[in-house]
């Protein structure tokens, strides 16, 4: 899954540049609680 990849990559890269897990969430289209994993490298 290359996409997903590529989405949780960008997804760090804009946490680390100062987007909010919240901002992140609405302009990707996934849960908080997502980001938060992908962000701190939880799986399920």
């Amino acid at each position: 899954m290359p996409e997903k990849a590529e989405r949780n990559a960008e997804i760090r890269a804009r946490y680390e540049a100062g987007a909010s897990v919240s901002e992140l969430a609405a302009v990707f289209g996934i849960s908080e609680q997502r980001v938060s994993q992908i962000i701190y490298g939880r799986r399920n």
